[in-house]
């Protein structure tokens, strides 16, 4: 059993090629709903609500650090329901991270504040964080698999790309939910009920993943794997290492430009430039929705080019996109600051186009949804979570222009891995790979291409 092209599919296959792409974008919705809410949410509303008690910058802190349990935590679930999707199948796996997301959606919507039941609200709140986490750390990567696993071997990228577009779509939802909330309710109703919106709408969400993801069948690699025995008999940090480390570097520029962007500066913009969160969040609302183009080129592109040209135009562009970020939005101009918004998300995008099947090429299917998953979240935990929090002390001690050099560095320390990074495109994913590509003698497996 080999991979087939989108000529050689049968028309069944190629339904279910679509049906998983479409399940696996609403669960990559609901994460970033969330994930959207949270990251805006953290640096404007919950240091009030959640940590009232401390100042200003010390709640900011706090808020920060709760953000970053979410990310802290999803190694652990990738790690966890990374081998258990490596042995027992992604379908079901699928199924019920997608439920305990819904749940935890749900109680975040209805979380009492501090000013209700006091210390156990943040607590509450951090043990919301831990668990979503987990849960999306097993959501966000084995969706991605299930798709790309489905996909034609000559449309993968493009094909993976379709399910990252419930990112910057959920986030315009989220975005235009925080813009409209912000306009129409006061300050003190937006703080009591507002901000709990755009979790209720990631719950609603739930029913309908369910209803499609009930739908999709089990991929064609872990079936072929299942049937040959091959299925998770390895750990993937003692097969693979190097590729594990390699990955989880060159995503980290991604990561801390996106939420300097999508957290920090949002933080910035209205406590030390003065400008209105309807303002702010109506920037972000229009960078999210133009973010979809350059996620979409980018995966289409990999399919053309490669993975690896690919993720080295992207990650140079990103770095041209981040010279000019502080000096438009410090200019505290809607349009300005828009713009910058736009430039630097339109290039975390175009290499979030090319992420699944960047990250699901290089292994083969008894690790590749742990070795994925783990890479993936590793690079959120060591420069995601701590993101928002470093760029705030920074700011205290350096100002932006400290903030801007870390995410500079961050962004260059990608362009190195990308270049180091060994082609994939044309791979067959039911065939094993070597123990790691990273130093694999077979250059061979290492380069595969298909025309």
């Amino acid at each position: 059993m080999s991979d087939q092209s989108v000529t050689e599919m049968s028309p069944e296959r190629y339904k279910m090629a679509r049906r998983a792409t479409i399940t696996s974008s609403l669960g990559t919705a609901m994460e970033w709903i969330d994930f959207t809410a949270y990251g805006a949410l953290a640096a404007t509303v919950f240091p009030i609500i959640f940590f009232p008690a401390a100042d200003p910058t010390t709640a900011l802190i706090a808020s920060f650090a709760t953000f970053g349990v979410g990310y802290g935590a999803r190694p652990l679930g990738a790690i966890i329901f990374g081998y258990i999707g490596d042995r027992w199948g992604r379908k079901n796996l699928l199924m019920f991270t997608l439920i305990l997301m819904g749940v935890v959606s749900l109680i975040m919507a209805v979380l009492p504040t501090y000013q209700q039941i006091g210390i156990w609200a943040p607590a509450l709140l951090v043990s919301l964080r831990l668990l979503q986490g987990m849960a999306l750390g097993g959501e966000a990567s084995g969706a991605q698999i299930l798709t790309v696993e489905h996909a034609p071997r000559d449309k993968r990228g493009i094909y993976g790309a379709y399910t990252q577009i419930g990112n910057p779509g959920s986030q315009l939802i989220c975005n235009a939910l925080l813009a409209i909330l912000t306009a129409v309710l006061s300050v003190e109703q937006f703080q009591s009920w507002g901000w709990r919106v755009p979790f209720l709408v990631s719950f609603a969400l739930v029913g309908i993943g369910i209803y499609t993801r009930v739908k999709v069948a089990e991929s064609p690699a872990f079936t072929h794997a299942k049937e040959e025995g091959a299925t998770a008999k390895r750990y993937v940090l003692r097969s693979h290492p190097g590729t594990v480390v390699r990955l989880l570097l060159m995503w980290g520029g991604v990561t801390v430009a996106s939420l300097t962007t999508t957290a920090f500066a949002v933080s910035y913009a209205t406590k030390n430039l003065g400008m209105t969160y309807n303002h702010v969040f109506l920037a972000l609302m229009v960078a999210t929705g133009l973010g979809i183009i350059p996620l979409l080129f980018g995966g289409r592109i990999s399919d053309r080019i490669g993975r690896r040209k690919t993720v080295i135009i992207g990650t140079a562009a990103l770095l041209v996109a981040w010279i000019p970020f502080f000096p438009l939005v410090s200019t505290a101009n809607i349009v300005l600051v828009g713009l910058g918004m736009t430039l630097v998300y339109g290039g975390t995008q175009f290499m979030v186009g090319v992420l699944p099947i960047l990250f699901a090429e290089p292994f083969p299917t008894d690790v590749r949804y742990s070795g994925s998953a783990l890479a993936y979240t590793g690079s959120q935990l060591v420069f995601g979570a701590p993101a928002p929090l470093i760029a705030t002390l920074l700011f205290t001690s350096a100002g932006v222009t400290g903030v801007a050099i870390f995410v500079g560095a961050c962004i260059v320390l990608s362009i190195a891995m990308a270049l180091i990074t060994p082609e994939t495109r044309g791979r067959d994913l039911t065939e094993g790979t070597p123990a790691d590509p990273a130093s694999a003698t077979d250059g061979a497996a290492v380069t595969v291409e298909s025309r």
